[in-house]
């Protein structure tokens, strides 16, 4: 048996084991040029059938990562793979959420061009979605890892952040035509408030309730120009 800390790992055939994620109880294993993620018990969370487990920030350009960031498990839910050259997350448990066929993770802005657009990776629960942004033929949508589903599809062509007055707000482009995400959140109806989030904001817990149920509630009703793209 291998002892990684207070963990003890039954005997597997891996040629390395590492600590993946500590609070979590995950290991990281490689077998040859494959990895994949067991837990504390030994037991197979993520086969050995990747090239890579975890995100790794090669150009250091996102503007909403820092080396406080977890990249090995995005926004506390989300553990990244690559296959080859195409990305899919799978949850804690082990199971595939979005299946390796994406382009890549997060936008990137062009660092050659004179811009206020921030690289984006993560959309935070400020916004109204805990999200990421997943890329797909050259074009961008957002994973929402609260409700487990791409909630906004690949079409637009840039995903990106502008920050003025220590404020951080985030867009989308579609067609030349600018949108910000919070409000095309809200008018579609799918904007959330997070219990961490409405905290700093001394919102209460009815207030949270009533928006959620209230935004849920109207949502067959609601009419916006990118709704219908396909």
């Amino acid at each position: 048996m291998q002892k990684i800390g207070s963990t003890v790992i039954r005997p597997m055939e891996y040629d390395q084991i590492s600590i993946f994620d500590e609070e979590n109880q995950l290991y990281l294993v490689e077998k040859g040029s494959k990895q994949g993620v067991i837990n504390g018990k030994g037991e197979v969370v993520i086969y050995a059938d990747y090239d890579q487990i975890g995100y790794t920030n090669e150009t250091e350009k996102q503007s909403d990562t820092s080396n406080e960031d977890n990249l090995n498990i995005l926004l506390g839910k989300c553990i990244p793979v690559k296959s080859g050259s195409k990305y899919g997350l799978y949850d804690l448990d082990g199971n595939e959420k979005l299946e390796p066929v994406y382009d890549g993770l997060g936008y990137e802005v062009d660092s050659e061009e004179d811009s206020a657009e921030e690289s984006v990776l993560m959309i935070p629960g400020s916004v109204g979605i805990k999200g990421i942004v997943i890329q797909l033929n050259h074009q961008y949508g957002i994973y929402d890892v609260t409700e487990g589903k791409i909630v906004v599809p690949c079409v637009y062509t840039k995903i990106y952040a502008i920050t003025k007055s220590a404020k951080t707000t985030y867009y989308m482009e579609y067609n030349e035509q600018k949108i910000e995400l919070e409000a095309y959140l809200e008018e579609n109806n799918m904007k959330n408030v997070f219990e961490e989030d409405a905290s700093e904001e001394n919102v209460s817990e009815e207030d949270i309730i009533k928006a959620n149920t209230n935004d849920k509630n109207e949502s067959s009703n609601t009419k916006v120009n990118t709704t219908n793209i396909n």
